[in-house]
């Protein structure tokens, strides 16, 4: 174990994956590479070690696991609940809580906002789309301590645990990276694919959306807008929604709320941020070599071009010799596990 166990974005790569999981690894590359990331910092995998050894949270974890049929652990959501409980009933070490506070204070002073609101995020060495959490809008030093907490245990999601069973991984001990890093104050937020999922097609782009915080596309209450753009003449068709509801924050957390009325109708990205979205694939694939499934926001205290944010990036999939109904519903499958739930 590594005696540093928390690194500022900047000091990371994408190589980084095994020491701070994949999503703190890209968030680092696109910060090397001078992309438009929110600050922050993450915490290495062996953070999470540390914790669940320190407290004695890995021991009663160990002793349940070795009590419990391995079907029963993957079948019965029960069990993976009663894990997550385990590590969530610990606290943080009195001397890791100093030494995040003192790093998310830093990031307080960067962005001259004290108490800034951050999103505490799952990530994993393993691509687990959707399995572990995200919290959004945190506040404050003993809400973020509990959030960290809370991602570890995450990684007990009944998702999870299937998931690592199915892969021959271990179900008892599966360490992760957090991201800790400034919540974008967001007008709207979605997803781009800087190729057609369906076709390969590398000339047009996918872009879903909606109003407010990216919950509010992967969470599936509402259809977001939908635009298919022609990268080579800038044609952009457009299917626009009505979108009722938005995922905004709400105190120390998010919630769904009402659009407003005269909102709800219109579209909520324009064609000018539809093209910085353009080129910001289009530079993320430079620096990635490949096309991109990216997470993007715009950041409602900013004007175009520095509005917009991304906030996660990671190889685009495409679907090879489906029919038209499959490949719809590929597409949706990929949206929906697309925006701020992935590791």
């Amino acid at each position: 174990m590594t005696e540093k166990w928390i690194y500022w974005f900047e000091e990371l790569s994408k190589d980084s994956f095994e020491l701070v999981g994949k999503k703190c690894a890209n968030l680092g590359e696109m910060t090397r590479a001078g992309l438009p990331v929110p600050p922050g910092f993450a915490l290495t995998v062996d953070a999470y070690t540390r914790f669940m050894n320190e407290t004695g949270a890995a021991g009663e974890v160990r002793a349940y696991v070795a009590a419990v049929n391995r079907q029963q652990l993957t079948r019965d959501e029960r069990h993976s609940r009663h894990v997550r409980k385990i590590v969530e009933n610990h606290e943080l070490p009195e001397d890791m809580k100093l030494d995040v506070s003192r790093e998310y204070g830093r990031l307080c002073d960067l962005v001259g906002r004290p108490d800034l609101p951050v999103a505490v995020r799952s990530s994993g060495v393993a691509s687990m789309p959707g399995a572990m959490e995200t919290y959004l809008n945190v506040r404050g030093d003993e809400q973020v301590f509990t959030k960290i907490v809370e991602v570890w245990g995450s990684s007990f999601t009944h998702q999870a645990v299937a998931y690592r069973a199915s892969n021959g991984l271990s179900i008892e001990n599966f360490p992760i990276g957090v991201a800790v890093m400034k919540v974008v104050n967001a007008k709207c937020s979605g997803v781009a694919m800087s190729v057609h999922p369906n076709t390969g097609d590398r000339n047009k782009m996918l872009v879903e959306a909606n109003w407010g915080l990216g919950e509010g596309v992967v969470g599936g209450a509402i259809t977001p807008d939908h635009f298919v753009i022609d990268r080579t003449t800038g044609e952009i068709q457009s299917t626009i929604s009505t979108k009722t509801e938005c995922v905004l924050p709400n105190g120390n957390g998010t919630s769904w709320q009402a659009v407003e009325t005269e909102l709800q109708a219109c579209s909520c990205v324009s064609d000018d941020e539809l093209r910085e979205i353009v080129k910001l694939a289009e530079r993320l694939e430079t620096a990635y070599g490949e096309p991109q499934d990216i997470e993007w926001v715009f950041d409602r205290d900013f004007a175009l071009p520095d509005s917009l944010r991304v906030v996660q990036t990671r190889p685009a999939k495409i679907a090879k010799g489906a029919d038209e109904g499959s490949q719809n519903q590929y597409l949706i499958d990929m949206l929906l596990s697309s925006v701020y739930h992935r590791t």
